[in-house]
């Protein structure tokens, strides 16, 4: 955990030290119109998150990002959970407001899709009558979410990018039996609310 906290830390510094929040020079990479990006905090919680986005137009571009969670130890469910799997996917539709020559770069608003599902394995107690046994229980549930953000995305001469972003929107369950399961408010929400967003990436323009 230290080693990709301080990849992450070296990372922020080397574009920081480079960023121009005008970005890329489009005369002169023209042909440039993709980000490649990855959440590195996802790792930390036994998760591969990332994705790509394409611009649509001058100020437009459309953002697409999955993210694949695995791991035996599900602690956050709490001591008796296990094996827990999960997956998410969003869209994100981004105006940028920034009249620099860059492209995907500056500060941008827009609305987002996104949904999410997770599978957890709880260890629990039956009794069938005449003594108690231990007996396996898999909880899945899955939710949407539909919501605004308003972020920054910055690139620098050598091509990478960070991108910060906050908003909220409305959660909704779809697969609910088993909401009550695997809600964690706040960190990882399955009942219906207002939810707040947060987001941070590092990509690479291709």
């Amino acid at each position: 955990m230290k080693k990709i906290a301080t990849l992450v830390f070296l990372l922020i510094s080397t574009v920081c030290a480079n960023a121009q929040l005008g970005g890329l020079d489009k005369d002169a990479d023209n042909d440039r119109k993709h980000v490649l990006f990855i959440k590195p905090f996802a790792l930390l919680v036994s998760g591969l998150d990332g994705g790509l986005e394409k611009l649509l137009d001058d100020k437009t571009s459309l953002r697409i990002s999955a993210g694949y969670y695995l791991t035996e130890d599900a602690f956050a469910y709490g001591s008796e959970a296990t094996d827990m799997e999960g997956f998410k996917g969003e869209l994100q539709l981004r105006f940028y407001l920034s009249e620099s020559k860059g492209f995907m770069s500056g500060v941008y608003l827009g609305p987002y899709a996104y949904y999410k599902q997770i599978a957890v394995t709880k260890t629990g107690y039956s009794y069938d009558g005449f003594s108690s046994f231990e007996e396996d229980n898999r909880f899945t549930a899955s939710a949407g979410n539909l919501g605004f953000v308003v972020g920054g995305q910055f690139v620098s001469t050598s091509r990478l990018t960070l991108d910060f972003f906050l908003g909220g929107g409305v959660n909704v369950p779809i697969d609910s039996d088993d909401r009550d399961e695997v809600h964690i408010p706040i960190v990882n929400p399955y009942k219906k609310g207002i939810l707040m967003r947060t987001g941070f990436t590092i990509g690479f323009v291709l």
